[in-house]
């Protein structure tokens, strides 16, 4: 598909704050329609997610970049004349509820700059998002209180233990159920029943790396109801 200027530009400039919230993912210009896969529709089976029920991703949304969880940011391709607004959706919650989070691509691109530009300093941020973002928008709400609760890390290398390597297990889905089957489904690119299946294993492995990446991965699937944790690997 031929991708509006506006919208080619923001994706070429790829602005990526040191956030786990913030984008992380981007398409490739000429790649862009494969980068709806799991949004749109799914790669592997060529179902088609959109559709005009309350729960369904809608025809004219595409999704533009997505952050560390697969959360994904997209516009309406009718808003053209509004500059693109920017929403927000959180990703794997069974329904997707579209939060305006910038009001055009240019307004996302200034916050995603402004955020990089102080985002070594602790003090400097929280002051930029307590003055210049909303934070009634549940997306900016939980940055700031995540930045809120970190400790000793203004500007500071982190330690050894951030650097461990291991993987996520979820040991208990929980009874929230189908939010962590939404979940294994999309991150997973599986049908509902393959994700179904994986959900009554035990000790279910979604992820592997450092700590310092991953610890936002564990606290998201624990808000989705699940029991899971960061299990370092064995030296």
């Amino acid at each position: 598909m031929e991708l509006h200027p506006e919208i080619k530009n923001f994706i070429e400039k790829r602005i990526m704050p040191d956030n786990l919230y913030l984008p992380q993912n981007y398409p490739e210009v000429k790649t862009f329609e494969e980068f709806q896969d799991g949004y749109r529709f799914n790669g592997t089976t060529g179902e088609i997610y959109t559709g005009t029920k309350p729960a369904e991703f809608r025809e004219n949304w595409y999704v533009i970049c997505s952050n560390e969880m697969n959360d994904p940011f997209y516009v309406d391709l009718s808003e053209q004349d509004r500059g693109f607004p920017v929403y927000f959706s959180w990703h794997g919650a069974g329904s997707w509820e579209p939060v305006k989070v910038a009001d055009d691509l240019n307004d996302f691109a200034a916050k995603l700059l402004s955020i990089q530009k102080v985002e070594k300093d602790k003090d400097e941020l929280i002051n930029l998002l307590d003055a210049d973002f909303d934070l009634t928008i549940e997306l900016w709400e939980e940055m700031y209180v995540s930045i809120e609760e970190e400790e000793g890390d203004d500007g500071e290398e982190k330690g050894p233990s951030e650097w461990i390597k291991g993987k996520v297990v979820i040991r208990d889905i929980g009874q929230q159920k189908m939010k962590i089957v939404h979940y294994l489904k999309d991150h997973f690119k599986l049908t509902p029943q393959q994700a179904l299946a994986l959900s009554k294993q035990k000790d279910i492995e979604v992820d592997q790396g450092h700590l310092l990446y991953l610890k936002g991965l564990v606290d998201y699937l624990r808000e989705l109801g699940a029991t899971a944790e960061f299990v370092a690997d064995k030296i």
